[in-house]
């Protein structure tokens, strides 16, 4: 059988070193649909996808461990904010009248308590995302 296209080779570099690997996969890509050989070399990608998704997380966690970055003023205030939050949603159904939105909030209840992690957990739990 005749495959429309070859995925024949995979340039790479670790620690400033390039590398060539040989894939040679066969797909029925065309120009039109390129779809076929972005499943072939998927694969291929997911380290860096995921590195896309937690690279802010890794950064500011390590640059809150070197003393680098700071949690401001939002602490002390943000029980009070979240409960006054809470109540608005519980009695009309409506946003905060906070400038947050409730995802934001959602997203800092999550995120401050996981970078003050100790560094080998925290690294344990963000492989997960």
């Amino acid at each position: 059988p005749r495959s429309s296209a070859v995925v024949a080779f995979a340039l790479s570099r670790r620690l400033g070193e390039w590398a060539v690997l040989r894939l040679c996969h066969s797909c029925e890509a065309t120009v039109r649909d390129y779809a076929p050989i972005e499943a072939v070399i998927s694969r291929w990608q997911d380290n860096h996808v995921r590195w896309r998704r937690r690279r802010p997380l890794v950064l500011l966690s390590t640059l809150l461990q070197l003393g680098r970055a700071f949690f401001i003023g939002r602490e002390s205030g943000a029980h009070r904010t979240k409960k006054r939050c809470v109540q608005e949603e519980e009695d009309e159904e409506e946003l905060c009248t906070e400038d947050t939105s409730k995802e934001d909030r959602s997203m800092e209840r999550l995120i401050i308590p996981l970078v003050k992690l100790p560094a080998s957990l925290f690294r344990e739990v963000v492989q997960f995302i």
